[in-house]
């Protein structure tokens, strides 16, 4: 998702992740490692966490979210659902999605095809994660020695929430 938004001109990335699970953290991890690669600066100025309770309540976090966000162009999202309500709260601020400020979401869940405009997502691909799953259990349950893993590439869904720099 970062990548994504690195390869659309933005250098000012921010990050809404959760920090009472494992995947908020490895999402942050893989958004240092993307920001460092790319030679853009990221850190604790762009980022705003939340817990499971403040996902349920995005307004409480209006200010931080404001003045970390300030300098950004865009924001990756550690979901979905964090996204769409980042995007009903910014534009009751007045700030325009993509225009002012670009969002890309986690998950490719039905939220990203309902908002206005679309949410761009990076889909995990749940089909083709089952489908790797059950080749490589046939291929252990076929064949006793066999160490195949499988990789399934994340798929961004393109829809009209990033606008490129």
């Amino acid at each position: 998702a970062v990548e994504y938004l690195i390869h659309a001109g933005h250098r000012k990335v921010g990050a809404l992740l959760k920090f009472d699970d494992g995947q908020g953290h490895l999402r942050y991890a893989g958004y240092l490692d993307t920001c460092r690669k790319a030679g853009i600066p990221a850190g604790d100025s762009g980022i705003v966490w939340l817990d499971t309770e403040g996902e349920q309540h995005l307004h409480d976090y209006r200010e931080r979210i404001l003045r970390n966000f300030k300098e950004c162009t865009a924001v990756f999202c550690y979901n979905d659902k964090i996204a769409f309500q980042l995007e009903v709260l910014l534009k009751e601020e007045g700030i325009r999605v993509p225009e002012d400020i670009s969002i890309i979401g986690h998950d490719g869940s039905y939220v990203g095809e309902i908002t206005e405009p679309g949410l761009t997502t990076v889909s995990i691909r749940p089909y083709a994660v089952g489908r790797a799953c059950f080749n490589v259990l046939h291929d252990c349950l076929t064949d006793k020695r066999t160490t195949k893993k499988a990789v399934v590439t994340p798929e961004v869904l393109k829809r009209g929430s990033v606008k490129a720099r």
